[in-house]
Order: structure tokens, then sequence, then C-alpha cells
């Protein structure tokens, strides 16, 4: 049975890599190096393209002002793996040498501008798992497995600048466990976890792939709604507040009820001229909603 790497087992990461140089098996990756995706590795499949831009349509989405929308495009062709700059202002290097079209080598680098953004290699699966745990701990919460703040801001504002651009509905949804605190006082902080963990599960079931949840800290979560606007975000986060409401916390012989309050708020016709500025509204209507009588859903209508 082929041994998975386990995040508690650093120890043991150079045994793992022996045993996979002794049955040889690597796959082109490229590694990104900059910003949030720091760390991050992506496999380079047959028939993939991977365009790379400050456009978020980007398979690789950057926000780095040197790059163009759409930058470059990284494809395989049979054994090779190539890079194509799609006519940027600043152009596409591979080790300092500007290219228009060029097959990646093992340890290539390759900048965007002035910029490395990734390097290019044949990496083993102990690497590719490596990078993964490296990524995973820069990026999601330990806890509960869903991005952490850090991660989200990043993303939250890169979504926020592609909807205003494109005129399209934005909702994010911030909510807070109600009494959180005497739960974690009665039961103590292990009952508290697995409340979270709970929590985390439920909202997973009832949102979409694309929307963007994560803790925001302490018992504070957040989703960021794509192309969704005021209706509809306030109607999903009806189902999230009776799903939480309905659910079973089960602690031991102990069963506990648990609510939230939340807060929603729209982009739509350039009402909000910042990100900070619709996190603030936003963070503003979960706090109304506690002092409304916590467990509910309160919401700032944009105008029409």
């Amino acid at each position: 049975m082929e041994r998975k790497f386990d995040t508690t087992d650093i120890i043991n990461v150079e045994e793992l890599r022996k045993q996979a140089l002794m049955k040889p098996s690597v796959t082109p990756t490229i590694t990104l190096l900059v910003n949030e995706m720091l760390g991050k590795a992506i496999t380079v499949n047959v028939a993939m393209e991977l365009t790379i831009g400050r456009s978020p349509e980007c398979d690789i989405s950057l926000d780095i002002t040197a790059l163009s929308r759409k930058h470059c495009v990284v494809f395989r062709k049979g054994k090779n793996v190539f890079v194509r700059d799609l006519d940027s202002t600043n152009g596409t290097f591979v080790n300092g040498e500007r290219i228009q079209v060029r097959a990646l080598k093992n340890g290539d680098r390759v900048f965007l501008g002035d910029i490395c953004v990734f390097k290019f290699a044949y990496t083993d699966q102990i690497d590719l798992d490596i990078n993964r745990m490296l990524f995973d701990k820069a990026t999601r919460d330990p806890l509960t497995g869903i991005y952490n703040r850090t991660y989200f801001q990043e993303n939250f504002r890169k979504e926020f600048l592609f909807h205003l651009r494109t005129a399209l509905p934005l909702s994010l949804v911030f909510f807070d466990l109600d009494d959180f605190k005497q739960v974690n006082d009665q039961y103590g902080h292990t009952c508290g976890d697995m409340v979270l963990k709970d929590v985390v599960y439920v909202v997973k079931t009832k949102i979409r792939e694309i929307d963007f949840f994560s803790r925001y800290g302490g018992e504070e979560m957040i989703i960021v709604m794509k192309n969704t606007g005021y209706s509809a975000a306030i109607q999903k986060t009806e189902v999230l507040r009776k799903a939480l409401a309905d659910h079973k916390f089960e602690y031991g012989a102990t069963s506990l009820v648990v609510t939230a309050s939340f807060g929603v708020v729209t982009l739509w016709n350039e009402n909000f001229n910042s990100a900070q500025e619709m996190l603030t509204a936003v963070d503003s209507m979960m706090y109304q909603a506690k002092q409304e009588g916590k467990n509910r859903v309160v919401g700032f209508e944009p105008d029409k």
C-alpha cells in the first residue's frame, strides 16, 4: 500500500525521499515564488494550458502591476513544457533571456518583467507533497482546514477589483457564533474546537465550491459569494443560519445548540470604493444582528 505523506511525520521525509528515488516518478511542475502564492506547486498535465497575468480570469492571477493582464501561457506538448509570451508589455524571460516561446528545462527560472514568478522542475511525489504541505500551512487555518485570514484578505481584494471592473455583483457574508465563550467556559476548549469544526462542515454543505470560505478570527468566519446579488445572498445566508440552528452539536453525552449572527453586504453599482470599506460595512451588519437579538441575518441592500 502506497504510503502518503503526513504533515506530522516530518522526521521521516528523507526516508520517504529515498523510497521515491528507488522508484522514480517525476512530474513537470511550476512552483510559484511570489505573493500569497509563494511555494504553491502546480503540475503541468498533458493538454493543459495555464495563463498567467494580472486578470482574475487567468488560471494563475497575480496582483502585480508589472504584469500584463494576460502575460504568458505555460503549456505541455508531448513530454516537453513550454512558456510563451502573450505580447506582454514588460516581456517574459527565462534565466534572464527574453523569449517569445521556449521549452523549459529542469531548474529554469521564469521572470515576468523583472520579477521571478516561478521555477520549473521535474519533481518527485515527495517534493510535491512537501510543497503542498507548506502551502497549506501558509494559507489554511490549522484547526478547521478552511482558508486563513491572511489568504482571505489577498483573495478578497482581487475579487473586489474584478467584480468592480466587470460590474458583476459580489456578496460578502460575515458571521460570528453566538455566546461561544460560554461553550468554552462550560465545556472546555476541546469542545469549542469540535464545535468550530462542525460549523465548518455544516456551512460547506450549503455553499458552492466557488464560494471562498475563511476563518477570520476566533469564532468569526467569512464567505465571499462570487457573482451573487443581494437578494440571493440573503436567501443563501438564511439557509446557513437555519442549518446551524437546527444542527445537533454533540460532545460526548452532551447535545449543544449553537447559533450565529450574520451580516450581508453586496458590491453593486460601485457602492463601495474599496475592499476595506466593504469589510467594514459587513462587520457593522453582523454587529447589528447581535444587537437585535442574535441568531439572525442583517443585510445592507444596495441602491438599485
